[in-house]
């Protein structure tokens, strides 16, 4: 049973597929629909094997814990809420990943420019700020502001459908964007565009 507060979802693939993560309830966090992540990770595919990802926003932390489920060597998860990074190292530890993760909580302003402090380059990079919110063109300010992203990144935002993307983060266009219902999936690549992956019911 789910904590009181707390609802259940997903990993939709990989060697911890089919395991449930606790996502904490309320407005502010929302967590990724399984659909929406499936789709996410399969426009993904290879791109994930490998790679060092970065969620900002975490939340649940279920979008780095399926990077890591489906071969990313390792994620760093920011989240400010005291009970959701509780939550996101109950779900590292349930998927059996915890030696792949590490939890900053604090702003995610002052956590990007940490890992810059710290030579951090990061292949994958989740964004996914509340809806309701200015957050998703705060977060590329400060990303392009810091060099955290690698040659070869790969940045994937989480947006309400009405929102307009960046047209670039980090220096890296806005290679396509494919909605979901109200969930819109915008995807940043310097090279060869991803192929979104149609939705499947």
């Amino acid at each position: 049973m789910p904590l009181e507060g707390t609802e259940l979802v997903r990993i939709t693939g990989g060697q911890a597929r089919g395991i449930r993560l606790k996502a904490p309830k309320g407005m502010r966090i929302r967590p990724t629909s399984d659909m929406v992540r499936k789709a996410l990770f399969d426009t993904l595919g290879a791109a994930v094997v490998r790679r060092k990802a970065l969620d900002l926003f975490a939340g649940s932390g279920a979008l780095g814990v399926e990077a890591l489920s489906r071969g990313a060597d390792y994620a760093v998860f920011v989240e400010r809420d005291a009970s959701a990074v509780r939550i996101i190292a109950e779900n590292l530890s349930n998927a059996g990943l915890s030696g792949k993760g590490e939890i900053i909580r604090g702003h995610y302003r002052l956590a990007v420019k940490k890992l810059e402090g710290r030579g951090e380059q990061f292949d994958l990079i989740f964004l996914d700020p509340p809806y309701q919110s200015d957050l998703l063109a705060a977060a590329a300010e400060i990303l392009t502001a810091h060099c955290i992203s690698s040659s070869r990144a790969i940045i994937v935002a989480e947006h309400f459908r009405k929102t307009v993307p960046p047209q670039t983060i980090a220096d890296i266009p806005l290679a396509s964007t494919r909605t979901y219902g109200q969930t819109s999936l915008s995807y940043y690549q310097l090279n060869r565009p991803v192929e979104p992956a149609p939705f499947q019911h």
